[in-house]
């Protein structure tokens, strides 16, 4: 109650708040982690020079998952189709992991995981509309979005301090591991 007043929520809604908060921050901490494994593998493996064209590529198959899931999932809940994106986003996560011992699977690497975050995106958006209708969502949202953000603060540190001691492919299946347990926020 006292978080809901500070916050400036119904306490009715604390529960939804955590759980997509929550769901946020885990899968926010995880891009953060994968996307500075591969940038950081991108820049060493491939060079700079090449960043531009990779940004293109990346658009362009984030174009098309977007529509292909959005056809796949046309027909799905909010909460069913963020738990398949939630899995889709850990095996590609995954595979991520396996690419990076050769230049092009870093590139392969860089493009898919950077396209992970925009998929995960647009499906929690709706699956947020979906949850908070009408004008709820206006005192709610942000504090959903606080949770992301904690979730990216909370990534860094381990970047910077355990990135050395697991290195990259751990690095990638502990993002893939965050999205797992963002699954038991997803109803």
């Amino acid at each position: 109650m006292i978080a809901a007043r500070l916050l400036g929520v119904d306490p009715e809604a604390m529960p939804r708040i955590r759980r997509l908060g929550t769901l946020l921050a885990l899968t926010t901490g995880a891009e953060i982690l994968a996307e500075g494994v591969v940038l950081s593998a991108f820049l060493s493996r491939v060079g700079a020079a090449a960043l531009p064209t990779a940004l293109a590529v990346r658009a362009l198959v984030e174009v098309a998952i977007s529509l292909g899931f959005e056809r796949l999932l046309a027909r799905s809940s909010a909460g069913r189709a963020m738990r398949v994106v939630a899995i889709a986003c850990a095996i590609l996560l995954s595979c991520s992991a396996a690419l990076l011992s050769s230049a092009a699977g870093v590139y392969a690497a860089y493009v898919v995981v950077s396209s992970v975050a925009r998929l995960k995106t647009i499906h929690f958006g709706v699956l947020t509309i979906a949850d908070w209708p009408g004008n709820t969502a206006a005192r709610a949202l942000p504090v959903i979005h606080a949770g992301g953000r904690l979730g990216g603060i909370a990534a860094g540190p381990l970047l910077v301090f355990a990135g050395p001691a697991l290195g990259s492919h751990w690095l990638i299946g502990l993002a893939a591991a965050l999205y797992v347990a963002a699954l038991l926020s997803i109803r």
